[in-house]
């Protein structure tokens, strides 16, 4: 859904790198959640 390579998303799981900004919105709307629920952070 994203047009990337699994080896990115592995990359991400193991914090070897992060997504860049237009990934994160992108699984935010697929996911339907807030970037904030994405990251971790409490408001």
């Amino acid at each position: 859904m994203l047009g990337i390579e699994q080896s990115n998303i592995s990359d991400w799981e193991n914090n070897i790198s992060r997504p860049e900004y237009e990934n994160l919105i992108a699984l935010a709307k697929i996911y339907g959640e807030t970037l904030e629920t994405l990251l971790g952070i409490e408001l």
